[in-house]
């Protein structure tokens, strides 16, 4: 067994999640990488992954979903709070260092919980 487990239940899947995500959440960004999110009702973050074609062809974007995927896996961060959290790349720039995005999305995680403890405080 993993000791961090990424099954079916930490992933967005639907076409509709993805939409709600899109039209209601909001957008954190940092150097190479955007994360848009809103709150779940589940004690842990979700995460989808957008990426276009005009990022590179399909090895490119599958080795970004991968490392994306893999820095999200080992973040302890994720089990905190519920997020829905959809990434995509910023730059066109193909930035694929798993180092890199492991830092960038745990920056994007911990400025989601942030901005979601200071509404509380101020509602």
């Amino acid at each position: 067994m993993k000791q961090y487990p990424f099954s079916q239940k930490y992933r967005i899947q639907k076409p509709k999640e993805f939409s709600l995500v899109f039209a209601q959440g909001k957008k954190f960004q940092t150097k190479h990488l955007t994360g848009i999110s809103i709150s779940n009702d589940l004690p842990y973050f979700r995460l989808g992954i957008s990426i276009g074609k005009r990022y590179g062809k399909a090895n490119k974007r599958n080795v970004f979903k991968r490392l994306i995927r893999e820095s999200f896996r080992t973040e302890p961060l994720r089990f905190t709070q519920g997020f829905d959290l959809v990434i995509l790349p910023f730059h066109k720039e193909k930035i694929l260092d798993f180092a890199i995005f492991q830092q960038e999305l745990q920056q994007i995680m911990q400025a989601i919980v942030n901005h979601h403890q200071q509404t509380k405080k101020t509602e």
